[in-house]
This record gives C-alpha cells, sequence and structure tokens, in this order.
C-alpha cells in the first residue's frame, strides 16, 4: 500500500510503496534527495457527515399571479411554442434556412419546368429576405443565417437561368 511522505524541503506530498522507506529518494518538485521516512503528521479528521435536516413544509398558499400564469398557459395550448430563447429571455423563431436552401436548390434542377421553377425561385428569395430581416432583428434564431443566405443565392440563379431560358426561347421562336 502506497504511503504518502512529504519532502523535507518543499513540503510536496509523495506517494511511495512501503519498500522506499528508507532509501534516498529525489523530490520531482524540487528535485532534491532525501531519506524516506513515515511522516510524524497524521492526516487530519475527517469532519463527521450530519444529515441535513429538512425543515416542515407549510401549506402552500395558492397566489393570484400562479392563477393567472396557469390560466395563460392553459389558452396558449392550441399554439405552438417556439424551441429557442434569446439572450434577453424572449421567444424567438427558429429558422428556416433547410427549406430556404431546398427551395433555392429546387429552383435551379427544375429549370425545364418554367412554372415550378420560377415559383420556386421566388418563394426562396422572399422566404430568405423575410427571415434575414428577423435575424437581424434578433426575432429568430441566427444559427441558420448561412443556410438561408444560400437559399437566397440559390433561388436569384434558378430565377436568372429562367430568365435566360425565356429571352432564348422568345429569340428562337421569332427566328422560325
Amino acid at each position: 500500500m502506497p504511503l504518502t511522505i512529504r519532502c523535507e524541503n518543499c513540503r510536496a506530498a509523495l506517494k511511495l510503496p512501503e519498500q522506499y522507506l528508507g532509501q534516498e529518494v529525489r523530490c520531482p518538485s524540487c528535485s532534491r534527495t532525501f531519506v524516506a521516512k513515515e511522516s510524524q503528521e497524521s492526516p487530519p479528521p475527517r469532519p463527521p457527515v450530519r444529515e441535513p435536516e429538512l425543515p416542515e413544509e407549510a401549506p402552500r398558499q395558492r397566489r393570484d399571479d400562479d392563477y393567472d400564469r396557469r390560466r395563460r398557459e392553459d389558452e396558449d395550448e392550441d399554439y405552438p411554442r417556439p424551441r429557442r430563447r434569446n439572450y434577453e429571455d424572449r421567444f424567438i423563431e427558429p429558422h428556416r434556412g433547410t427549406s430556404v436552401l431546398t427551395m433555392g436548390i429546387l429552383s435551379i434542377v427544375f429549370f425545364c419546368f418554367f412554372p415550378l421553377a420560377v415559383g420556386l425561385g421566388i418563394g426562396a428569395i422572399i422566404m430568405a429576405n423575410n427571415d434575414l430581416a428577423k435575424m437581424r432583428s434578433g426575432a429568430m434564431d441566427r444559427s441558420g443565417q448561412g443556410t438561408t443566405q444560400a437559399g437566397l443565392v440559390c433561388g436569384v440563379i434558378g430565377l436568372v437561368i429562367e430568365v435566360l431560358l425565356l429571352f432564348f426561347y422568345c429569340i428562337s421562336a421569332l427566328n422560325h
């Protein structure tokens, strides 16, 4: 069983096996050598463990503000609550960055279906602008800001592709 001894120079605590008692050892803290002997100091006694006394609970009186709070919670059960709170302890909306990005990408992918692609591109642009404004004001979760901006860019690219396709279609229709 290891013993705890103290360095004679710096008083650092060292743990050594019993076989090193009476031999010279080197302190890792101050690098001084000394003869390891069992210290005469006994460790301080542990304080007694007391069970905490629990106070008797007084009957809780119903207060009007508790009643009002419960009544408001009951009235709001039909409406889902936002999932996050900001630093001012206000409720904030969760971001819709994934939806905006999906709409933007689909507006590029479905470029050959003109009405669908234009609708998806315009929808992604409108949603992204609204959400970015809410993020700047602190009313929406800012963790989806990059995804929302990427969706805005994809929506603009999809809309530009549709306008170019419509332009080339009109030119080719006039030439024939």
